[in-house]
């Protein structure tokens, strides 16, 4: 790690799956991640909300967090296929708690988004709690506490948006016995 005189910190890395990248944060909240010729700039607005303390700590925290975002790039992909491809399979139906009203087309795309984006905040600050350690713990703040609870909440959001109905058995079933599938006996 570098730090030029303009308080910014650059970081090149390889991730663990062999891709090279750099990011660049800067004092003022802008972060370059960099992979090959693709440059993308963007305000840091989670390490806005998570970050604390003093400026070279949070730079270092702040690449760190972009670092965990490429690690775990594989993890957050699979994620984004798992949901796109459950919620292009089924229609939104009334969530079997009934506390989620259904959300259909641009309102539910919204919201899976927004729900997958959670999902990949969350894995890449759990990347920099596994990569700190102890030392990430003894800088445990209302923030931290803040960022996770609700990044945990938005990201399990998944569950009741990806598949809210369908052919699956429901939680708390009310149809009749009449109505419910018929159980094969087992074997003698």
């Amino acid at each position: 790690m570098t730090q030029a005189p303009t308080r910014r910190l650059t970081l090149p890395f390889t991730t663990w799956f062999g891709t090279a990248g750099r990011v660049t944060a800067g004092a003022d909240g802008w972060h370059v991640a960099e992979v090959g010729r693709l440059r993308l700039p963007h305000p840091g607005l989670v390490n806005m909300i998570l970050r604390a303390g003093p400026p070279e700590e949070t730079l270092r925290l702040v690449v760190l967090h972009e670092r965990g975002h490429f690690e775990t790039a594989p993890a957050a992909a699979l994620h984004l296929f798992w949901i796109l491809g459950a919620a292009l399979r089924s229609p939104a139906e009334p969530h079997p708690c009934r506390v989620l009203p259904p959300l259909r087309g641009f309102p539910r795309a919204v919201a899976l988004a927004v729900s997958h984006h959670a999902a990949w905040e969350a894995l890449a600050e759990a990347w920099v709690v596994r990569h700190e350690g102890r030392s990430y713990a003894r800088g445990s703040t209302a923030r931290q506490t803040f960022f996770w609870t609700v990044t945990l909440a938005m990201a399990f959001a998944t569950f009741f948006l990806r598949r809210p109905g369908g052919d699956r058995p429901r939680w708390n079933s009310q149809r009749p016995p009449e109505q419910l599938p018929p159980t094969r006996e087992a074997p003698r």
